[in-house]
């Protein structure tokens, strides 16, 4: 099935959402919709839970991650949820698939959160409430501040999530 197939019999826009997310895997589409009910029958770290028990015995790669792996590589930079979650602890490949499983769920909700934000702050202009998405910059992480200040400075054009991890949030700032 392709991925327009898909979306078509799928009109909730989450599930929209999630599969943006996972179609940047190779995780197989006969698994996209156990995965996406995991997604929404869990909550915190049940979720996390079943999205690595599922995703352990499924052969998967996501480029977009190892690509973003390279260059946090490079720079000696892991984003803090990278490290949160055991990035540097890694010692087998199973833990790898553990942590992978972990960052996809998280990514696969921040898109769907940044979506639905987006989503409401345009219908606010929309409304005649003058303003502009701003991303939030917390200084919890300096790769996660780094993106928000480029956001907000007009050298960005994506909303959050920037990166696999990014735990960036936007508000709508009132003119």
């Amino acid at each position: 099935m392709s991925l327009a197939t898909f979306l078509s019999k799928n009109q909730d826009p989450d599930y929209v959402n999630f599969a943006f997310v996972i179609s940047q895997t190779s995780i197989g589409e006969e698994h996209w919709k156990n995965l996406y009910n995991l997604y929404k029958g869990g909550l915190g770290n049940s979720r996390y839970k079943s999205f690595v028990d599922y995703l352990s015995d499924v052969k998967w790669k996501w480029e977009r991650f190892n690509g973003f792996e390279q260059i946090f590589i490079r720079d000696r930079r892991i984003p803090a949820l990278w490290e949160y979650f055991g990035y540097n602890k890694m010692s087998c490949m199973e833990d790898r698939k553990e942590f992978l499983a972990r960052i996809l769920e998280h990514t696969i909700g921040f898109t769907i959160i940044s979506a639905e934000q987006c989503k409401q702050y345009q219908q606010a202009m929309k409304d005649g409430i003058k303003g502009k998405i701003k991303v939030i910059e917390t200084g919890i992480c300096p790769i996660e501040l780094e993106h928000a200040k480029k956001y907000n400075m007009g050298q960005l054009d994506k909303p959050p999530p920037f990166f696999p991890g990014d735990r960036n949030d936007m508000v709508f700032v009132t003119a």
